[in-house]
């Protein structure tokens, strides 16, 4: 996805390092950063986190929609790891 927006190959791997380099809005950093907390830990979302994410400009619907897209993505990950797929 993040390809497809013009980022190319030494961006994403800044992006997996540290993604406080990414060369994106800080909002799109933001909802970056949540989408992994919200999958391995989500009683640890608050609604200081939503409400922040609220005050960027995302919606309830885009929270859920980046939520569930890094929800595919990872479960998508996990089954190409398991019949060991590349």
């Amino acid at each position: 996805m993040l390809r497809r927006q013009g980022l190319e190959e030494s961006d994403l791997e800044k992006l997996r390092s540290d993604s406080t380099s990414a060369p994106l809005e800080e909002a799109e950093k933001a909802m970056l950063n949540f989408v992994p907390k919200a999958l391995k830990s989500p009683e640890s979302v608050t609604q200081e986190d939503i409400e922040g994410l609220h005050g960027m400009g995302w919606t309830d619907r885009d929270i859920f929609d980046a939520v569930n897209h890094g929800a595919i993505t990872f479960v998508s990950s996990v089954m190409m790891r398991i019949f060991r797929i590349e």
